[in-house]
């Protein structure tokens, strides 16, 4: 059992906008049997030194996956899906997969919703996200107004699932974009889903990638359990 654990390959959840880590308590369970799951708060979250920007995020999860003793697997919502995108651009030997549900490539393209997202009181910035107040809420905002992935997205070679809800209109054109613009991408568009699927039906969201990030699994834990043995 001990040699079994030994080879389960990292996968890194990241987090939307709205709560940090913790947006993943239901799913860890429903993938722990195959990977050693992390849940880490993005920069400005909760307890993780902020403010938040994209190059702290990319930074923090690089940092994190630079540790593991393998190329881990990202998988993201919205916000962490954008982060997962720009960390296997920047950094390609550190992902060997990419899942990313709803990502944001081009913040430029919805200035209505950053508008907004500019209007949100503190008071209610602080109920529905773990960001610390509306000055950090701010700064958030002013970074994915700013994000621009067009161009990187041809940087990616690990394997990429893009994912989208057919109710996340919003989102879906990026989404899209996301997909095509990977060398390895696949985009598929999974029916009578919104935006925050991942987090609200993680039965149904584990049940989506854990083909794609499991494929081929076994055979490469045989590889390496092999080339321990011949050491």
């Amino acid at each position: 059992m001990s040699d079994v654990l030994e080879t389960k390959p990292t996968l890194i959840l990241l987090h939307a906008a709205g709560q940090g880590g913790r947006s993943w308590q239901r799913l860890t369970p429903l993938l722990s049997d195959a990977f050693t799951v992390l849940t880490p708060d993005l920069p400005g979250f909760n307890e993780a030194p902020g403010p938040f920007t994209m190059a702290a995020a990319v930074d923090a999860v690089a940092e994190l996956a630079a540790a593991q003793d393998r190329p881990v697997q990202l998988c993201g919502l919205s916000l962490g899906a954008s982060v997962a995108l720009a960390v296997a651009a920047a950094y390609p030997d550190l992902a060997d997969r990419v899942v990313a549900s709803a990502p944001a490539v081009d913040g430029a393209r919805h200035p209505r919703v950053t508008a907004l997202y500019r209007r949100a009181p503190g008071w209610a910035v602080r109920r529905l996200t773990d960001l610390p107040g509306r000055a950090a809420w701010l700064s958030f905002v002013d970074e994915i107004a700013a994000l621009d992935l067009v161009d990187e997205l041809p940087k990616i070679s690990a394997r990429t699932l893009v994912l989208c809800g057919s109710r996340d209109r919003a989102n879906l054109a990026e989404a899209k974009l996301a997909g095509q613009g990977i060398p390895n991408g696949t985009f598929y568009l999974v029916p009578h889903v919104g935006h925050t699927w991942a987090v609200t039906q993680p039965k149904l969201f584990a049940m989506v990638i854990r083909p794609f990030l499991t494929a081929d699994l076994a055979a490469a834990t045989d590889d390496e359990s092999a080339s321990r043995a011949g050491d």
